[in-house]
Formats: structure tokens, sequence, C-alpha cells
């Protein structure tokens, strides 16, 4: 309440106690716009109102696709605002790790024949305009790219016994699904 800001004997007065309760409801309003506003200022908090993601995204020119969820938006915001040239393999993985998590990717790198081969889960596959779209802004035109989804079969771990799929995460049964593919 704003009276606990007044000196004491403020308080006491009957009329300055009134208007602080009518107008606390008031500045709750301010403080609560104010702060919607610094989120939106932010594509990791914004929300989808027209000074949110809706400005991010006409800011980028990114095209309305229906049935995108707030998440999905924001990615592709945060890939928009990731880009930043020169390439540099360091910088293609710290920005792949930050999107993706670098439990969810693998990269292989062929420079005899200037290929590079990115290894995802099956799940990233709903992604794969805006990978593909980072990587060919990133890589230089030299430089061919295969973006491989893999998927883990049910025969690759059907013949596991539960007590050792057990000792294994999620995450970890996956990726050694990619690891087995790339032997």
């Amino acid at each position: 309440m704003l009276i606990n800001h007044l000196p004491e004997y403020m308080g006491q007065v009957k009329e300055i106690s009134r208007i602080m309760e009518a107008e606390s409801g008031e500045i709750d309003l301010v403080r609560n716009a104010l702060g919607k506003s610094l989120d939106n200022s932010f594509a990791s908090y914004a929300d989808e109102s027209m000074s949110g993601l809706d400005r991010w995204e006409r800011l980028f020119k990114i095209p309305y696709k229906a049935g995108r969820g707030v998440s999905e938006r924001r990615r592709e915001i945060i890939a928009r605002l990731s880009d930043n040239l020169p390439y540099t393999y360091n910088a293609l993985e710290h920005v792949l790790s930050s999107l993706y998590y670098s439990t969810n990717y693998y990269i292989e790198r062929d420079y005899g024949n200037f290929t590079l081969r990115l290894f995802f889960i099956a799940e990233l596959e709903v992604f794969f305009l805006e990978i593909d779209r980072l990587l060919r802004r990133w890589l230089p035109a030299n430089m061919a790219i295969e973006i491989i989804f893999v998927f883990k079969r049910h025969r690759e771990v059907g013949g596991c016994r539960h007590r050792q799929l057990g000792e294994q995460t999620h995450l970890q049964i996956k990726k050694e699904g990619i690891e087995r593919r790339l032997r």
C-alpha cells in the first residue's frame, strides 16, 4: 500500500489514508504495465501481445504461421537474434546448444569434402525449416549441409532388458542411437 511510504503521522489523517487507498489500485496497474513493457523488451519473456512477440516478428519479418505455440515463436526470434557473422564452429555449437540443448544433436565435420552433417533427434524434426535457414545463413557458401534426423527404433532397444535400460537416462539412450549410426 502507498500509505506505507508516508511518515506515520500522515497515515493517521483520514483524508490521506483514503486517498492512498484509492490511488493504490491505480499505482498497481501502472507497476504491472511497466513490468509487462520490460518483459516484452526481451524475446525470452515476451508475451503474445502487439508489443511482445508480434513486434519481434514484424521486426525480423517472420511470416505468420498458424498453429505455432509461444515457445516455437520465441525460439525462432532468438535464432534470428543469434545470427552473428562471421561463422565459426564454436559460435555454431554455442547457438545450437542454446536453442536445442547439446544432448539433442551431434555434428560431424568433413573438411575434405566441405561437408557438415548434423544429426538431430527425431523430436526436433518440426524445427527443420528453422534449422536449415539458420545453417544456410551461417555456413560458408562452399560448405554442403546435411541435416539428418535420427529415430531410435524399437529393435535397437528391444533386445535390452529393463535392468540394462534402467541404468541410462532417456537422453542417453537417444544419444547412443545417434552415435551408433555414425559408426
